[in-house]
């Protein structure tokens, strides 16, 4: 038991209150999961302690340890799926704001390395636009999109350059001690009860209140993301987050055990704490790890605020930006994305 001590418009504006307030959260957390019954992932608590180290060491760009370890981490057993639900939006079950989530404003970073939810088996359909991709079919959502990656044709057994893809809402699945909802924390449906990042900092928004504080969210997890709807899935998690990054597989999953996606997503705060976060979870971590995928993939980061020019300044803030509350997003309008490949997407377009 544990011991408790790129740019879219959307037609929809949820503007929070401007009580405007600079604020630094400092800490950083994470929730690991190595040990599953019925195989494990062994990359996945050594991948997140190593973001922990790295991003709570002295940094020389610095000249001091700028982020630290206030709030307590968590590995296997002790990852419970209520540390992920915010219970002021489910209504009562959820305790992120004693854990994933910690009320008080005071943790920057949070990552989440472990298990993810596959979609179910749907049918293989060949494509060379996204309007040869039939209805969803049942558990998945669309429309679908035509997506192309290097060796397609040996899934579909066509010379068509891409296959049908369609959305669903992202899961992670945790082994838990206690389980309220499952084992699972699903990500995405809005109002669904994941909700980061509430804070003072611009007023209660999303039904979440202000006891929330993480300003980055990181997830190292198979289907982290889904290809070409990144709005409808993720959505629902932004109640003041700055920035979510993940996993999105394209052809294969991600790699168990991957144990150093945290730490070299860590080494590229030590190496320029001006750059960005973004770039420091999609290039940067891509071009140090060769592994990240079992087949081929992208790590994506995400941005959502009320206005474009708030927006665009999130998806390319650096790692001491993403310390200051008031540079939560305030709602919702506008949204923007980057991600970086390990193949050529220029050749096998993501989207055709």
């Amino acid at each position: 038991m544990r011991r408790y001590s790129v740019l879219g418009l959307l037609l929809i504006c949820a503007a929070g209150s401007a009580t405007h307030v600079a604020r630094a959260a400092t800490g950083v957390m994470y929730e690991a999961v190595t040990d599953y019954s019925g195989g494990n992932l062994p990359g996945m608590v050594p991948s997140c302690s190593s973001m922990l180290t790295n991003l709570t060491a002295y940094n020389p760009g610095l000249y001091e340890a700028y982020y630290s370890t206030i709030t307590n981490s968590w590995q296997n057993g002790d990852v419970y799926d209520s540390d992920f639900y915010d219970p002021d939006v489910t209504g009562g079950p959820g305790w992120d704001n004693g854990e994933f989530d910690y009320t008080g404003n005071v943790n920057a970073f949070a990552m989440y390395c472990g298990h993810g939810a596959k979609q179910p088996t749907l049918p293989v359909y060949p494509c060379n636009h996204a309007s040869d991709c039939p209805t969803a079919p049942a558990g998945v959502y669309g429309p679908g999109t035509c997506v192309a990656y290097p060796g397609v044709g040996n899934t579909t057994g066509s010379s068509d350059p891409g296959i049908c893809r369609y959305w669903s809402y992202p899961e992670s699945v945790v082994q838990g001690y206690e389980a309220e909802f499952g084992n699972y924390v699903q990500y995405g449906p809005e109002h669904g009860g994941v909700a980061f990042g509430e804070s003072s900092a611009w007023g209660g928004w999303y039904g979440a209140a202000t006891n929330g504080g993480n300003n980055v969210v990181i997830t190292q997890q198979s289907w982290g993301m889904f290809p070409n709807h990144y709005y409808s899935e993720m959505a629902g998690i932004f109640a003041g987050l700055q920035l979510f990054g993940t996993t999105m597989p394209i052809g294969g999953d991600t790699n168990g055990g991957a144990s150093d996606v945290g730490w070299a997503f860590g080494q590229e705060y030590l190496d320029n704490p001006w750059a960005s976060v973004s770039y420091g979870w999609t290039e940067g971590t891509m071009a140090s790890v060769s592994d990240v995928y079992n087949g081929y993939g992208c790590n994506i980061m995400m941005a959502i605020d009320e206005t474009n020019a708030t927006a665009s300044a999130k998806i390319s803030e650096n790692w001491v930006a993403a310390a200051y509350d008031e540079n939560d997003a305030a709602g919702q309008g506008y949204y923007y994305y980057e991600f970086w490949c390990n193949y050529n997407t220029s050749e096998y377009p993501i989207s055709l």
